[in-house]
Formats: C-alpha cells, structure tokens, sequence
C-alpha cells in the first residue's frame, strides 16, 4: 500500500503519475534534452500544487515525463519527486536516467533538491530569462526610468552574450557603468550576488545548446492547456484532478509516434 501522506508538515502529501510511454519517450542522449521540473497552481480545491516534469528537444518542443500533486513546495517535496521518477524510469527502461541541462528559477529548494537527486549528474543549472527579467523589474521598482532604462539594456546585452569572453567584457563595462550613477549602488551590489555568480548565473543566451528554449515557456504552455482542457479553469476536488492528470498522461502518450 503506497504511503502519500496526509499533507502536514510531517507527513506532506505526494502522489505522482506517469506511464511507460512517456518514459520511454524521455530514452535519448542526455545531451539532446532540457529537463524541465515547473509548479502550477489552482487546479484543485485544497491548494495543493501541481508539478509538471518534461524534456524540451532541439525543436523547442515539449514532451511531458510525469506529473506530482504535492502539499509543499519544500526542498524534501522535491527530492521525493525526483527520487520516485528516477526510481520508475530505471525500472522501466533498464537504465538510470542521465541529465545535461536542467532550467528552472531561482528557487533554491529546487536547486538543491536537483543536486542531491541527479548528483551523479554533471549538469548544468540554467536559469529561465524571463524569470530573471520579472526579479530585475522588481527590483528597479522606485528607480528613475533613465536608471531602469540603463539597467534593462546592460542585462540584454549580456544576455545576448556569444560567449564567455565576450559576457565577461560586456559584463565589466556594464558594472562600470551603472558604478556611475549613486542611485544603482545597491541594485548593482543585489546584481552581482544574485545573477553574476553563485547558483543561479547561467541565464546568458551562450550557456543553452542553440536551438534550445532560454525560458520556461513551453511548460508554460502545457500548463494553460492542462487548465483549459482537463480542469476547464476550475479547481477540482482532489478526486476528480488525479483522473484529469491521469487523462492527461494517457492522451499524451497516445499521441506519441
């Protein structure tokens, strides 16, 4: 008898669903794949989130690997997730499951819980731009709009980077020039932590394989079409949301070649 917990801070709830077909469909060379790991929102009544898993292939398409209801968003919910869809993959396709690029936010639980899980792994963290982007503009709130201006042009034209070389010259003149205005002191300081070192600094268009998304956009796109075609923007009981998901995984993988 599975345990899935009660959703309490000592017994959190984690159902997770899936099939053969999409993991057998997620069977390619580390290298040629994104793993994606997104949590959505109300989609049931109790306020549990949703965790979609998936891979984006050179063509920017996504193919879906599992989906997990769970009661928290803790780096141990996580784990649990990434540990089951590991141990089910193995089991079904004879292998353990390798990664290359992994790209999500700046959510350290995440992040952590990627490193513990795929530690045997060498992979690299890449962060989504637009996420970066959304951080940036609130973090300007109550700047001057020449000021905002300034920052939002110096961080596409590192984004825009060919390189590391060419990042790394961009990025000395940028810092040299935001150093010039007072008014950025402390915003250049939250720049530098936060986006220019540490474990979230792989947002540059360089750090993705070409041809690949540098942005969480096409999980978010099977999120609104889960919402639009199997909860129809309602939020479910808790019953009826494990059929959809279920629904969800078995169309999927008939809709494979």
């Amino acid at each position: 008898m599975p345990v899935v917990g009660n959703g309490s801070d000592a017994r959190p709830f984690l159902v997770g669903m899936t099939t053969k077909a999409l993991l057998r469909n997620a069977v390619r060379d580390p290298g040629t794949f994104v793993l994606h790991l997104d949590a959505t929102f109300k989609l049931n009544s109790v306020g549990y989130p949703v965790l979609v898993c998936g891979i984006t292939d050179a063509s920017r398409s996504f193919h879906l690997l599992a989906l997990f209801i769970t009661s928290q968003l803790q780096e141990g919910n996580y784990s649990a997730a990434h540990l089951t869809l590991r141990r089910i993959y193995a089991r079904v396709n004879g292998m353990e499951m390798r990664v290359t690029y992994v790209l999500g936010d700046a959510d350290k639980a995440q992040y952590k819980a990627f490193r513990c899980v795929f530690a045997d792994s060498q992979f690299t963290y890449l962060m989504c731009f637009y996420h970066v982007v959304a951080k940036l503009r609130d973090r300007s709130r109550g700047l001057s709009s020449e000021l905002v201006a300034l920052v939002f042009r110096g961080m596409y034209d590192l984004h825009f980077s060919q390189n590391e070389a060419e990042f790394c010259e961009r990025k000395e003149r940028v810092l040299a020039l935001w150093d010039e205005h007072v008014d950025l002191a402390t915003f250049s300081v939250y720049e530098k932590a936060q986006w220019l070192q540490g474990n979230f600094k792989n947002w540059q268009w360089y750090c993705t394989p070409t041809g690949y998304p540098t942005t969480t956009n096409p999980v978010e796109q099977f999120n609104r079409a889960l919402k639009r075609d199997y909860t129809h923007h309602h939020q479910l009981k808790m019953g009826l949301l494990l059929a959809q998901l279920l629904a969800c995984c078995g169309h999927r993988s008939m809709a494979l070649p």
